[in-house]
């Protein structure tokens, strides 16, 4: 078994599952008065307890489908429990799945959302150094667009953004500012590589307007990066616990009846085949086969057990959706996903 277990995939596998599972377990640092340390300083008003909740529920399924190497999926459930209530844990775990895709629009998004990251906490010098090194990564191959208003929302592409200041790919982008008079404009950016572009709105006198039909009303990422009104709360993806305690029944099985075979026919049939031996001092051929079958069919038994064994492991710890994901409440901390940097 423990050659099994040294196989160069699967150890690589159980060392990379073992570690994200330390770090999850690392509980983020809580203010004396139960706030989290993390919170924006901002004049917002504080969530709600159930909007405390629900972000605590959306952090744990994000760091599921972090585990499980969704990155996307990850990216979606931290930035939606940063949306519900604002924690910079959240923030930086986003950052980091939205960097291990890699994409253009994902590093764009990791650089918009390190922005807002240095806007949250500027005295924070570790983590502003860690958003610039992202900002600066992203300046070599996307635009950035600034938008200067006055209490107004930017549209892009559609999509409401929770600031006026972002990275977005290179090519055209359909910009537009609501006012919560109903007033509206917009304009078409050209955006292009190392390129900051400036819109300045602070005196616009747009036509009172409402937002075109089909415009998404929930700020934070592309749409197609967002988790859909309808979508099942629970991870789509992952193998249910069935397989994982299957394989550790059959293992359970497979090792019991190595043990029989051994101790019940190989070693009781050995010592029979030396005491006779010893007796005439002539080997019985037939004594020897069943010896030898008994051992050969010891050894494969053995060896199924490990591989079943070890197969259980790698099921359990790696493709497996635990319907108990590690919680902690949002009123006290919860639990933190790559905490130290992105």
């Amino acid at each position: 078994m423990s050659q099994a277990l040294k196989s160069p995939g699967i150890a690589v596998t159980l060392r990379q599952a073992a570690l994200a599972a330390l770090v999850l377990f690392v509980p983020t640092m809580a203010r004396a008065d139960g706030a989290s340390s993390n919170a924006p300083s901002s004049n917002a008003a504080s969530p709600s307890p159930e909007d405390r909740r629900a972000a605590a529920d959306a952090y744990d399924k994000g760091s599921a489908r972090y585990l499980l190497r969704d990155y996307a999926g990850a990216a979606e459930w931290f930035e939606l429990a940063d949306r519900l209530a604002p924690d910079t844990s959240a923030l930086r775990s986003a950052i980091r799945a939205h960097k291990q895709i890699g994409s253009p629009p994902h590093m764009a998004r990791a650089a918009t959302l390190a922005l807002r990251l240095k806007t949250r906490i500027p005295n924070d010098a570790a983590a502003n150094r860690s958003a610039d090194e992202v900002i600066a990564s992203a300046s070599s191959s996307l635009g950035r667009v600034i938008v200067r208003c006055q209490g107004c929302q930017i549209e892009v592409d559609g999509v409401l953004e929770a600031a006026p200041d972002l990275f977005a790919t290179p090519g055209e982008h359909k910009i537009v500012g609501h006012w919560p008079n109903g007033q509206v404009a917009s304009k078409a950016v050209d955006v292009r590589v190392g390129q900051k572009d400036v819109l300045d709105w602070m005196d616009v006198k747009a036509v009172a307007s409402t937002p075109p039909k089909g415009t998404s009303t929930t700020p934070g990422p592309a749409a197609a990066l967002q988790p859909s009104p309808g979508e099942s709360q629970e991870p789509s993806k992952g193998l249910p616990p069935v397989f994982a305690l299957s394989g550790a029944a059959l293992t359970a099985v497979l090792g019991g009846a190595t043990a029989v075979s051994w101790f019940a026919d190989a070693v009781p049939a050995g010592n029979k085949l030396i005491r006779d031996a010893e007796a005439t001092h002539v080997s019985d051929p037939a004594q020897e086969d069943r010896v030898q079958g008994a051992e050969t069919r010891t050894t494969v038994l053995l060896a199924a057990t490990a591989c079943t064994a070890a197969a259980t492991l790698v099921v359990g710890l790696v493709f497996t959706r635990w319907s108990g994901a590690p919680r902690v409440d949002a009123t006290t901390g919860r639990a933190s996903l790559l905490q130290a940097s992105f």
